[in-house]
């Protein structure tokens, strides 16, 4: 097993990028620090020591220094300023670094804050708190499984991301009112769907889903379901337990006529879109 370098092994050409002030050489500085396996507390003392990363973390800083904060966290996870995860993400809270709530005023940068805690403090007790969940518009290309761990979760937003598909986790969320998948690319939805036995409305329009699983006629108190502009060519015959549905938008589709027609003696009270 190699040995982390002390605290005097930060060589002068990585001192430079580190305090470049240019947020992708300060990066490049860390990638180099991390090949050379410096240990990431040295760097952190670092930067404290140059005053280029105030201990005192407000909501004064700098665009510039937010950005090197959450490099950090991201290289150096297990750090000991990063130990205790419930005090961090408490402290993170109070100087108002992450936002107590995470809805539609959470901006990029705290999403992402957000995520990365999650992975590394799946069971911070911070996380059973979190009722509304906003991870719209990050490119985001995977949803990692710890989403699960969200018990209270009620709404959930992952609108425009790169997603293609759900983790199996997802059917953990059983208080879940409010799923929006909206322009996420998805090409599928996983069984455990089905689990989400409180859901009321759930938004897929605008992906690439070619069928839906069986397992979806098991959201019995469903009344709001948008599949516009994906590819499906046929509902399972599950869907017709759906009996509290009150709009379904199935626009945008492959739908032949003769299932058209199915669907709509199906659901003979319910708002239907083709």
């Amino acid at each position: 097993m190699k040995r982390r370098r002390n605290s005097q092994a930060i060589p002068e050409e990585i001192q430079e990028l580190l305090h470049s002030g240019d947020i992708d050489y300060i990066n490049q500085g860390l990638f180099f620090a991390e090949e050379m396996e410096i240990d990431g507390d040295i760097v952190i003392k670092w930067f404290f020591k140059q005053k280029i990363l105030p201990r005192a973390i407000s909501h004064k800083y700098t665009h510039l220094q937010r950005k090197t904060f959450i490099l950090l966290f991201e290289n150096y996870p297990n750090s000991q300023y990063f130990q205790d995860g419930n005090n961090f993400i408490n402290w993170m809270i109070k100087q108002k670094i992450l936002p107590k709530v995470m809805d539609f005023r959470a901006t990029t940068a705290e999403k992402y804050i957000f995520l990365s805690f999650l992975e590394n403090y799946p069971n911070a007790t911070h996380f059973q708190s979190v009722e509304e969940l906003n991870l719209s518009g990050m490119d985001l290309e995977y949803i990692p499984d710890e989403i699960g761990n969200l018990k209270n979760l009620e709404w959930l937003i992952l609108d425009e991301n790169n997603l293609t598909e759900l983790p199996d986790s997802i059917g953990n969320l059983k208080n879940l009112e409010v799923l929006s998948l909206y322009d996420s690319n998805l090409t599928e939805l996983p069984d455990s769907i089905g689990n989400l036995k409180k859901l009321e409305m759930l938004n897929l329009e605008n992906n690439d889903l070619r069928e839906l699983p069986y397992s979806i006629g098991k959201i019995r108190w469903l009344e709001w379901l948008d599949l516009s502009g994906n590819n499906l060519t046929e509902l399972p015959d599950s869907i017709e337990k759906l009996k509290k549905l009150e709009v379904l938008d199935l626009s945008g589709n492959n739908l032949s006529d003769k299932e058209k027609q199915r669907i709509k003696k199906l659901f003979p009270k319910t708002i239907i879109d083709f």
